[in-house]
């Protein structure tokens, strides 16, 4: 978890220089008890219990750092770079195909059909392959889902300004492509066990 990571450099002393964060500070800043922040502080015989959300929105409001960062993992920030050295491209089609009277997450649709990027096909003179088939059915459904998803929780903070709508619109496209798993098995209950 992020939280160790910022709690050593999220303090400052007299000159400005970070340092670790008290446990006194941490309390009083964000009224968090003893109990709830022993475990995030990485004391011994503390135990490996997970904070709930409200404590998170806590700390983060102490860091000054939105809530998600906290969240991250190594490879969701490996994803974010990703996302952001494809933004460009994404940007650039998106005004293209955004328009003002476009509505909803099928914008990414749109996006990601006019960068010829929302669907894969199979190789054309290759021979048919039934299990690479499904495989890159099952990943082309997956990003067709993961745009729609992306997008219908990026474009309400567009809030009918078009820019704004563009570059998120834009981002939850980068995002997809640098998310979408190299294969994607569903079971019967539509879930994903790629174990991505």
């Amino acid at each position: 978890m992020n939280v160790m990571a910022a709690l050593r450099v999220a303090g400052s002393d007299s000159n400005g220089k970070s340092r670790k964060l008290r446990p006194t500070e941490v309390m009083r800043r964000s009224r968090i008890s003893r109990s709830t922040l022993r475990p995030l502080m990485g004391k011994p015989g503390s135990g490996d219990r997970e904070p709930d959300l409200a404590t998170l929105r806590k700390l983060a409001s102490v860091f000054g750092i939105p809530l998600p960062f906290l969240l991250m993992t190594p490879a969701d920030w490996l994803t974010m770079v990703g996302a952001l050295d494809s933004l460009s491209d994404c940007a650039i089609a998106a005004d293209r195909v955004v328009k003002d009277g476009m509505n909803g997450p099928d914008r990414a649709h749109a996006v990601l059909t006019e960068m010829k990027r929302l669907f894969d096909n199979p190789p054309l003179h290759a021979p048919p392959d039934p299990v690479e088939n499904e495989s890159l059915k099952a990943r082309n459904e997956w990003r067709a889902r993961a745009s729609l998803v992306m997008a219908a929780l990026a474009q309400p903070a567009a809030r009918g300004r078009r820019q704004s709508l563009v570059t998120l619109t834009a981002l939850a496209c980068a995002l997809t492509l640098n998310m979408a798993p190299a294969e994607t098995a569903s079971n019967d209950d539509g879930e994903d066990n790629s174990g991505t």
